[in-house]
């Protein structure tokens, strides 16, 4: 017996959110989630927002330097961008290795608490090595009493006189 590696690719999902926080009017909450897109492929992130109180929050997502630049109130490229939603279903594909922040913003109330329900998944597909254990066998076919007779060409040179070339001999 022999071990044979064969390869195999997965679909992995991983769950990065789920949750209910409370975001308090005038505030913002982010959760922080690594998100390495090495050795994966057909990498998508996606989930949902469902305000459960009732009312609308702001929803967005970023990667680690456009999550600075929106805090310091710079122009930013958010993945997702979801302004004032009661509910809301999103994907993106990450195009990087990196840190990716998703903020539920509640900064324009001034009196009311939000309270929304988050889920967020990740899936991508990954490919492994497996091992198989299989018999190899070689067959070996023996020729016994065999004849070959081999047939080689003789070059003859065949000598005239002139004298028979003459009388044409």
């Amino acid at each position: 017996m022999e071990e044979v590696p064969y390869k195999v690719t997965k679909r992995e999902i991983q769950i990065l959110i789920n949750d209910k926080p409370t975001v308090k009017p005038g505030y913002y909450v982010y959760y922080k989630c690594y998100i390495d897109i090495s050795q994966k492929k057909d990498n998508i992130v996606y989930g949902s927002i469902n305000e459960t109180s009732g009312n609308d929050i702001n929803f967005y997502v970023f990667d680690q330097k456009d999550f600075n630049a929106w805090k310091n109130g710079e122009t930013v490229r958010p993945y997702v961008y979801a302004k004032r939603v009661k509910s809301y279903t999103f994907s993106f594909v990450p195009d990087h290795t990196d840190y990716y922040y998703f903020v539920l913003d509640n900064g324009y109330s001034i009196f009311t608490n939000k309270v929304p329900e988050i889920v967020v998944m990740w899936g991508y597909n990954i490919t492994v090595t497996k091992y198989k254990d299989v018999q190899k066998t070689r067959r070996v076919t023996v020729y016994r009493n065999v004849t070959v007779t081999e047939y080689r060409y003789i070059n003859k040179t065949r000598y005239v006189s002139i004298l028979q070339l003459l009388l044409g001999q």
